[in-house]
């Protein structure tokens, strides 16, 4: 009787915690059809009296819904389709334009994890909606770049109406940076008139470390935009010609951001046992690179010998996550881009200078096999005076923790 009554509790709670399951799968999720609905009402295509299937046959002819669309429209509605209709709206309403350079940054540079696991039919409409702040999906952890979508994940009645509002108002949409990061207004670091904006993925800490003009001592009152300039002045720089570093940005900060992110993922990324002349090589062109062959061999050289010290004291180090932020970009005597590296140190004597490739290592209380972040502001700039940004590369190899 005992073992009987076991067994129907322990059948009872699975039979319960399936029911629970379902429910939540399930709660509040809408289908197709009732969105369409929604879209065409809250975008004034349709009149309150008209039926469901007078607006469908209206959002048919407007060619919101599709022919190959039909079969669906009692599905639940997922946010991958959500983001399909939305954008027929979005044309059908205010026309097919849209930020194309914001668009390929979002595509080029993964902005939107997941992409990949959604229809390719589906992807442009997906990045469209994300451009637009109306579809902004998820957050994927501080210091990560990138945001999920969850193309698969049903969408609520709540969830639908943001969309259609959002869609309706663009004052209610969310703020997306140049290069496809959101933006947030809330909550702000102290410094943040510093910035061109905030993002959601870096905490306010990011943010609110010290600039290397702050730490400056200059022998006269310092000059915004010749002996300074923070990351909302640095645009209005000058080069030789009258180019304005907005101009130069556009066209290579992701590139220097790129360069960056490289050398500093081959430094904190070390191991006695592997390193060879390719990790020379990888992280040397990401040094700048003279005329002069002597003083390129210089360069080459001192990695080099890093090479035969990390072989020597048996060093590992290895880095977790390396993020570049392009809008921390700012001048004090050369351009600085601040970089968040998450790191530990292995193998190897936590207290040496030659540790990590650098001139110069800010003092750092490490302990082995132990995870450390920091902020550290990377130099990159060029010494060819006629530069207009085209062959800016790691200048200044100081550690300079921010």
């Amino acid at each position: 009787m005992k073992k009987r009554l076991i067994i129907f509790m322990l059948v009872f709670c699975f039979f319960i915690g399936q029911v629970k399951s379902n429910r939540v799968v399930g709660a509040g999720s809408i289908t197709e059809r009732k969105f369409v609905v929604l879209l065409m009402r809250g975008m004034k295509l349709s009149k309150q009296q008209d039926t469901t299937a007078e607006i469908i046959q209206a959002a048919c002819k407007k060619k919101i819904v599709k022919d190959v669309d039909k079969a669906q429209l009692s599905k639940k509605l997922t946010k991958e389709r959500a983001a399909i209709y939305l954008c027929r709206m979005d044309v059908k309403v205010n026309g097919s334009t849209y930020d194309k350079k914001k668009y390929e940054m979002v595509r080029d540079y993964n902005r939107i994890s997941d992409l990949k696991s959604m229809k390719k039919a589906s992807r442009a409409s997906v990045i469209k909606m994300y451009c637009k702040g109306i579809m902004v999906g998820y957050s994927n952890g501080y210091y990560v770049q990138s945001r999920k979508f969850k193309g698969k994940e049903t969408v609520t009645e709540t969830e639908a109406k943001t969309y259609v509002n959002r869609l309706c108002k663009e004052s209610k949409r969310k703020a997306i940076s140049p290069d496809g990061q959101l933006i947030r207004s809330t909550k702000l670091p102290k410094n943040a008139s510093s910035y061109p904006y905030i993002l959601t993925t870096y905490p306010n800490w990011f943010y609110e470390r010290t600039f290397e003009y702050q730490k400056t001592v200059f022998h006269k009152k310092p000059v915004v935009l010749e002996d300074f300039a923070s990351p909302v002045q640095i645009g209005k720089m000058k080069f030789y010609n009258g180019t304005t570093m907005e101009t130069v940005k556009e066209q290579y900060l992701m590139n220097w951001c790129k360069k960056i992110e490289t050398n500093m993922k081959m430094r904190f990324n070390v191991d006695y046992r592997t390193i060879d002349s390719s990790w020379v090589n990888e992280l040397r062109k990401t040094y700048y690179v003279f005329d002069d062959a002597e003083t390129n061999k210089s360069r080459t050289d001192d990695i080099k010998e890093y090479v035969r010290q990390v072989k020597k004291n048996k060093i590992v180090v290895k880095g977790a996550r390396v993020t570049v932020e392009p809008s921390s970009l700012y001048y004090c005597r050369t351009k600085f881009i601040r970089v968040y590296v998450k790191f530990k140190v292995c193998s190897g004597n936590v207290n040496s200078q030659r540790l990590i490739y650098c001139d110069d290592l800010d003092v750092m209380k490490l302990q082995k096999n132990k995870w450390k972040e920091c902020c550290f502001d990377i130099g990159i700039g060029s010494y060819n005076g006629y530069s207009l940004g085209n062959d800016y590369s790691v200048v200044d190899n100081r550690l300079l923790q921010a």
